[in-house]
């Protein structure tokens, strides 16, 4: 069941360790978060009125929220027995429907919380009621996500979230394959649903979220920088079986869903990828991609079809190349003696009839390497449907 308004509030006073409330633009309140001891004269006024005093209203229109698109620091205002807050436009379909407040009474908040306060008041317009938010279409903002995932191009009339799309991210997890050739799916996907959603609003940063059998995306604000990479991995801790992310930002929110996608599929078939990768570090799985699929016999032929060794030889010299050509590093990934390293890869070039040392060479045959990786998990899919 989905949050209430209040209960979202909470939520957020929780994260942040300040009260919370939410009016609209007349000065109505609609909703607070459980009472601490930081409310002021002019919270508690509201709250008993349900209204925010004319002249607090004046005031603080006086500091330019009427017209704000994101959020504003209020100073303390003694005259009018007022705290310093935070105010975060909640915004839909181009205009300003209310404004969040966050106490600071004690502090400013941190760049991080104001974060997760811009976050929370993308979520808040998709639970206002249609009393509260006239002609506010009720559509799940997961389900607007999943419908550019396909493809679909939504109507001005749908924006998927009031948050500048500068501020967000999209992170992908995918399950990693069972087995070579077999399809990876979610065990039970409407139990992972429940718990991607849930933890979207735990999160505080999450804006919009949905699943499909083969993989799960979430829409966030954008976390500086090594949290980024927290979300990722308590993304993949809530995965029952083995499973990567893929993480991506840019203000097209379809484009970043996309390489979000794409980059956490590659990282699934590619051991030599983190299994929290970023598209930053897919950029030749990227090039491979788009380059003319391979047809007739390739420059890899002769390893390929080479006996039982031939994809042992392989996969050691896509080690190698991964690593910069580092053998030291290629050694310890693969647990092989060095002699026995130069051995493989000085075999694989004399088969392949190639020349290790040279720079466009190994260019060409990473590459080639990577296209192969790709056209052959195509093949694999393409097989056990």
């Amino acid at each position: 069941m989905e949050p209430s308004i209040n209960q979202e509030l909470d939520l957020l006073a929780e994260a942040v360790s300040a009260s919370v409330s939410l009016d609209d633009t007349d000065g109505r309140v609609l909703g607070y978060s459980v009472q601490t001891q930081d409310a002021d004269p002019t919270r508690v006024a509201a709250i008993l009125t349900r209204q925010v005093p004319a002249q607090v209203s004046a005031w603080q229109r006086l500091h330019g929220v009427e017209h704000a698109t994101g959020p504003v620091h209020l100073p303390a205002d003694p005259e009018h027995g007022m705290a310093a807050r935070l105010c975060v436009p909640v915004r839909a379909e181009g205009r300003t429907v209310a404004l969040l407040w966050v106490l600071e009474s004690s502090r400013e908040l941190t760049s991080g919380e104001v974060e997760v306060a811009v976050a929370a008041a993308a979520r808040l317009a998709f639970r206002l009621s249609p009393d509260e938010l006239p002609g506010q279409r009720a559509v799940d903002p997961g389900e607007l996500l999943r419908r550019m995932s396909r493809g679909e191009h939504l109507a001005t009339s749908e924006p998927i979230t009031s948050v500048d799309p500068q501020l967000l991210s999209v992170t992908v997890v995918v399950p990693r394959p069972p087995s070579p050739g077999e399809p990876a799916r979610w065990r039970d996907q409407s139990h992972l649903q429940r718990a991607l959603s849930a933890f979207a609003r735990s999160s505080r940063a999450g804006v919009a979220v949905y699943t499909e059998p083969d993989h799960a995306a979430l829409l966030h604000v954008t976390a500086k920088v090594g949290v980024k990479v927290d979300l990722a991995a308590e993304l993949r801790r809530m995965i029952p079986h083995p499973a990567v992310t893929g993480t991506a930002s840019t203000p097209d929110i379809p484009l970043a869903l996309h390489r979000a996608r794409s980059a956490a599929r590659w990282a699934s078939l590619d051991p030599g990828l983190p299994t929290d990768a970023t598209w930053a570090d897919v950029g030749l799985h990227a090039l491979a991609s788009e380059l003319p699929a391979i047809t007739g016999r390739s420059g890899l032929a002769p390893l390929r079809e080479h006996q039982a060794s031939g994809q042992m030889l392989l996969a050691t010299l896509e080690t190698y190349l991964d690593l910069a050509g580092d053998a030291q590093r290629t050694a310890t990934a693969l647990h092989l003696h060095r002699t026995t390293l130069y051995y493989r890869l000085r075999r694989a070039a004399e088969i392949l009839g190639l020349d290790l040392a040279d720079g466009m060479t190994r260019t060409r045959l990473h590459l080639e390497l990577k296209q192969h990786r790709l056209a052959d998990s195509a093949q694999d899919s393409a097989t056990s449907r």
